[in-house]
């Protein structure tokens, strides 16, 4: 148990985009891609996701002084706290079976492809600890180790499954070639976008709204542009949180940036992926027949395209109304949590609209307001649970404090 903690304890201690790069190189090596090739694509990846990361890094820095000052603005008076990803993850971290999950989720995973319950490869196993999130409530309560690892695996193989059923909407929307979504905290939200997707379709009236930002940009030119377009939502939203014109400008060129360079590395990365991927497609089609292997990645890689920079700003001022209006709902999220909500209408947009024409940005907004609804009610209703974890984990909060987690629009 020591030697496996210490191994997987050296891998996170790796920056993310180093350990990415590592493991493609490792699948082009054991997939025959060659020596040069192995390298050329690993390097590639490498960068494009530091490229991601750090373009990511730019926005949420922007963005989450926007939230605040929107938040403060309000004279809101928070008795739950929004403690974000970090100490939920470092509470995580001291459960005594969680170093068990990477080699787990690596076993299930390599299973699952060789009984063909799934496509999906997933690269970004170190974000395994995601499946334990929702399954923490039942360990605490139960102190049961082997249930909770046998709910994780459950909940591990229900999230590739839907990877593989979804890849075809973000590799045609977003051109992901041989890509899926295999984040766990993603199956719940594109089922439940889906699900209501299939709603509006059959509800006269509004299946006749269909809003992209292409059809914008199509009837208001350089205004409707999707750059233009979220340079001008940041300052508008700026200026009206009372960040100032210079820094409210400073957010719109932000967004705009990110909208430019996200694409790009995005683009930096897929041309690493194929040279590795088609030989892993390759090597496995005598075992899988004519179907096709994905590479399982965060949805991370969504956060940053045009139209999702957009509807994710504009859908923060829209979370504050819903903390006025929904009575089960007692906490905003916190700036980070909610300059992350590009990254959810990322995931959504391909999702949402008719069969022949996804994208539907009406939908998108609709679909988030009504999930994020969900999830802060969830991790209002949690809040003695999530309290009970932080504490234990001794993170120096004070003892009287109420403490709740929104983490990319997942309750705990």
């Amino acid at each position: 148990m020591e030697f496996i903690a210490g191994f997987f304890g050296s891998l996170w201690d790796l920056d993310s985009f180093v350990l990415v790069m590592l493991v493609f190189f490792i699948l082009g090596l054991v997939f025959k891609a060659g020596l040069g090739t192995s390298a050329k694509s690993a390097v590639m990846i490498g960068a494009g996701v530091l490229g991601i990361t750090t373009v990511s890094a730019m926005m949420v820095n922007y963005l989450t002084p926007l939230a605040e000052n929107l938040v403060n603005n309000t004279g809101i008076q928070n008795d739950i706290i929004d403690v974000s990803i970090a100490p939920v993850f470092g509470a995580c971290i001291s459960l005594p079976f969680f170093v068990l999950l990477f080699p787990i989720g690596l076993a299930v995973n390599y299973l699952l492809i060789k009984v063909k319950w799934t496509r999906t490869l997933n690269v970004d196993f170190l974000d395994l600890f995601a499946i334990l999130v929702p399954i923490v409530p039942f360990y605490i309560l139960t102190g049961n180790v082997i249930l909770t690892l046998i709910f994780a695996i459950l909940n591990y193989t229900f999230t590739l499954k839907v990877s593989d059923f979804t890849a075809k909407y973000y590799q045609k929307h977003y051109d992901l070639d041989g890509i899926s979504i295999s984040h766990p905290h993603d199956a719940l939200t594109e089922l439940f976008s889906l699900g209501v997707n299939w709603v509006f379709d059959h509800i006269p009236g509004l299946n006749k709204i269909d809003i992209t930002i292409s059809d914008i940009h199509d009837k208001l030119g350089v205004f409707g542009d999707p750059t233009f377009l979220s340079f001008m939502i940041g300052l508008i939203l700026g200026l009206v949180a009372g960040c100032g014109i210079g820094p409210s400008l400073a957010i719109g060129v932000a967004m705009a940036a990110t909208c430019l360079l996200f694409p790009k590395a995005v683009g930096i990365i897929m041309e690493g992926i194929r040279p590795i991927s088609t030989r892993m497609r390759d090597a496995v089609q005598s075992k899988l027949g004519d179907e096709e292997i994905f590479i399982g990645m965060d949805s991370a890689i969504l956060t940053g395209y045009p139209e999702a920079v957009s509807i994710g700003a504009l859908m923060i001022p829209l979370m504050l109304l819903v903390y006025f209006l929904v009575p089960s709902v007692r906490i905003i999220p916190s700036g980070e949590s909610l300059a992350t909500l590009a990254q959810t209408a990322g995931l959504v947009l391909p999702l949402m609209g008719s069969k022949d024409k996804k994208g539907n940005a009406f939908r998108t907004i609709v679909v988030i307001l009504l999930y994020e609804t969900l999830v802060l009610s969830i991790a209002t209703w949690i809040t003695p649970i999530v309290t009970d974890l932080c504490m234990a984990a001794d993170f120096g909060f004070p003892a009287d404090a109420k403490l709740t987690s929104v983490i990319l629009g997942h309750p705990l």
